[in-house]
């Protein structure tokens, strides 16, 4: 580990000095531009103080102008790389004018006045926070940049679906003829992202991924500082001047917030702690005879299950590791989103409930539907919660009750809007709900939150603390509830949610294809990762919230001595698993995701540049198919043209549908192995094939491949090295819409 400390700050400085960082900082331009233009709308909508929120002014000024050119996409009215740009630079315009307006700007006014008291010093420290993260995630990546292993080769190729799209949904590239039947939304940003600024997709796709990991710290620190910058809180030994309290204040909401930012974008559960630290030591000493194994990071998210083996499968994730490993799913991509919603709802309990924070909810709702759908569920019932907590502040129960009903169906009614356009392509994979097979060892659970359940209990036991100094007899949870400070509600709230998150899948599950071992996987997987998320930030405010009314050198002592094991426990994952997955012992390369095929496969790469460069539209190509995690499907995946099929069991997952990708494998395996038959013409003509790729996947998979024939079908269009494209002569190929 050592050497590896002493060999990045060199290896650092070199990329510095590469050409990948003109092309980073131009990125770092437009995600600069969208905060600054959106600020007037997130100062409006959330009020906090001490930023003005601007971490969410950037990321409302990512999502919104996005959703906006998707829309128009799915209208039919332009593509991403058409005018869907133009839709996108003038949604942005819109709304920032919409929230200057709101924020007391005037029509006539060329630039609105910087208020008193804005917070310009903060929001250079948040931004400049956003690109020290931003170029160091961009470094790591650049150790292994490229897009192959585990499900980067899907993520990526539906960016370049994206891209190449002449309508939203996109053409699926590994099922030709067919939508995506998949939440694309985020791969649809990176590639709106990409299309703006002129940064090819493979370097985009890294770029993305280290900006996730920067949205994640800064929305996290935000959230957290803004919640603590609203408690008041009582200075018992002296009265502070206004100006010493909010010194105070402002250095107990920094600390909040970076530690809820290590929490969430840095920090894993206490797997490390236990098998990567206690038990070798233990064996050391002589504790117990067991030799530990050397340390894997995957399985701080495969334990259950695992270790031992047990025939209840599960996942549980947690940020730190989707950024090690880089695939770009809807559950990361989603973060921004995630944390702006908590960000409202802070918002919410704090001011109380409003029109405009309702829309913004309901929008935001729809977006992460369409983005990671079962983050809609989990948080409509947050923000019902969320409305509850505001309502009960002021009104009775009943009203509260009539009042929150209201809001909720406003928000599932925006949201059911927003998304309608992706609904309309789209087929649910899913089979229902049942009860769990399996439970999961309170000891494995405490292993992996058991810090998170810490912070949950240290929550309860203030709260037990203010409840006894409330005054008895009729009303009392009333007028206990009315007294607690607005933050801590929030906290509450946070706490609550992340706990049932981790309790609903020891109860039901969603059913899918995977089997009887695997039954509850995907939904542990995805209810839990929220749970980490939600009670990171939890863990930035109770730790300061704590020391801050803690009494008694001794009592505080003991407990910056727990919170700060608690705190630094889970951190000890992120270098364990940054060691485990990138080289950092060698030199870093480029950004470019598609190293691998450059060196691995040269006449491939060439191959993805001739055709990206040549052919507009998505005609379609064909390819050899293969199974998942493989290299199969590389020339559909690096250029967004279509294939026959990808990914067999992909597909399998998305359709719900196992004989859909077997009746197209034998399809594929009839034009390769015998091409001059009719099945293979009819192929051919069915999907209006263009291009027929031949290279060394294709004849390692297809072992009676008759590259004889297939050159009979047409005229040598390219070919470098190993790598042949044959450009099909038919000439009544039949003209193909997409989708059909």
């Amino acid at each position: 580990m050592l050497s590896i400390l002493t060999n990045l700050p060199d290896q650092f400085l070199r990329f510095l000095l590469s050409p990948a960082l003109p092309t980073l900082l131009w990125w770092w331009a437009w995600l600069l531009a969208a905060g600054i233009v959106m600020l007037p709308l997130a100062r409006r909508l959330f009020r906090f103080p001490l930023d003005a929120a601007y971490p969410f002014a950037k990321i409302l000024g990512i999502l919104l102008p996005v959703y906006a050119a998707w829309l128009a996409g799915s209208l039919h009215l332009s593509s991403l790389a058409g005018g869907g740009r133009f839709v996108a630079v003038g949604a942005m315009l819109a709304v920032s004018f919409a929230g200057w307006r709101m924020d007391g700007g005037e029509p006539r006014t060329a630039l609105p006045p910087v208020p008193p008291h804005f917070p310009l010093k903060v929001i250079a420290l948040e931004e400049a926070l956003f690109l020290c993260c931003l170029l160091g995630w961009a470094f790591i990546r650049s150790f292994h940049p490229s897009v192959e292993g585990l499900e980067k080769f899907m993520d990526f190729g539906f960016v370049n679906t994206a891209v190449q799209a002449t309508s939203m949904p996109p053409e699926d590239m590994w099922l030709a003829g067919s939508p995506v039947n998949y939440y694309y939304f985020g791969h649809v940003v990176c590639a709106t992202l990409a299309i703006v600024t002129g940064i090819p997709t493979e370097v985009a796709y890294n770029l993305m991924i280290a900006s996730l990991f920067a949205f994640t710290v800064v929305g996290s620190f935000s959230v957290v500082a803004a919640a603590i910058g609203f408690l008041h809180h009582r200075e018992p030994h002296r009265a502070p001047s206004l100006q010493r309290l909010r010194r105070i204040r402002g250095y107990r909401a920094v600390l909040g917030g970076l530690i809820a930012a290590a929490l969430v974008a840095g920090g894993g559960n206490l797997h490390a702690l236990v098998h990567g630290y206690v038990l070798p030591a233990a064996h050391d000493l002589g504790l117990t005879e067991q030799k530990a194994e050397p340390y894997w990071y995957p399985d701080a998210t495969r334990y259950i299950g695992y270790h031992p083996e047990t025939d209840d499968k599960t996942i549980h994730e947690f940020p730190i590791y989707s950024f090690v490993v880089a695939d770009l799913h809807g559950h990361v991509s989603d973060i921004p989103a995630v944390l702006t919603t908590a960000a409202l709802l802070l918002a919410t309990v704090q001011h109380g409930p409003s029109r405009i924070k309702t829309v913004v909810g309901g929008v935001l709702l729809g977006v992460m539907y369409i983005t990671n759908a079962w983050d809609l569920p989990i948080y409509l019932c947050i923000w019902l919660g969320a409305l509850a907590f505001a309502w009960l502040k002021r009104e009775s129960f009943q009203q509260a009750l009539l009042d929150t009903a209201k809001g909720g169906v406003l928000l599932f009614a925006l949201a059911m809007a927003v998304s309608s356009p992706f609904l309309l392509h789209f087929e649910h994979f899913s089979e229902g709900v049942g009860l769990v097979h399996a439970h999961t060892p309170l000891w494995q659970l405490l292993v992996l939150w058991g810090d998170k359940l810490l912070f949950a209990g240290l929550l309860a036991l203030l709260l037990l603390v203010l409840w006894t100094k409330t005054a008895g007899g009729e009303g009392r949870f009333l007028r206990f509830w009315r007294g607690l400070q607005r933050p801590d509600l929030f906290a509450l709230g946070l706490a609550v949610s992340g706990l049932a998150l981790i309790a609903a899948p020891e109860i039901v599950y969603v059913k899918d294809i995977y089997g009887n071992d695997f039954h509850r996987c995907n939904t542990m997987f995805k209810l839990v990762y929220q749970a980490f998320i939600l009670l990171g930030l939890l863990g930035g405010y109770v730790t300061v919230r704590i020391v801050s009314v803690v009494r008694g050198r001794a009592l505080s002592a003991l407990l910056i001595l727990l919170l700060g094991a608690a705190v630094t426990a889970p951190l000890l994952y992120t270098p364990q698993a940054m060691a485990g997955f990138y080289p950092l012992r060698k030199e870093s390369k480029s950004l470019d995701g598609l190293t691998f095929l450059h060196e691995d496969l040269p006449g491939d790469a060439a191959a993805v540049q001739w055709l990206r460069s040549r052919l507009p539209g998505q005609p379609v190509i064909l390819e050899a198919e293969g199974d998942s995690y493989s290299r199969y499907g590389r020339i559909s995946m690096a250029t967004g043209l279509p294939t026959v099929l990808g990914w067999y069991a992909h597909e399998w997952l998305w359709h719900n549908d196992p004989d859909l990708p077997a009746r197209r494998r034998q399809e594929v395996r009839a034009v390769y192995t015998n091409p001059s038959g009719e099945r293979a013409r009819q192929v051919l003509e069915d999907y209006g094939i263009r291009y027929i790729v031949i290279g060394e996947l294709e004849r390692e998979r297809y072992e009676d491949l008759d590259e004889q024939a297939l050159h009979a079908l047409g005229d040598v269009a390219f070919q470098s090295g190993d790598t042949t494209l044959i450009e099909i002569s038919l000439r009544s190929r039949p003209d193909r819409s997409p989708h059909q």
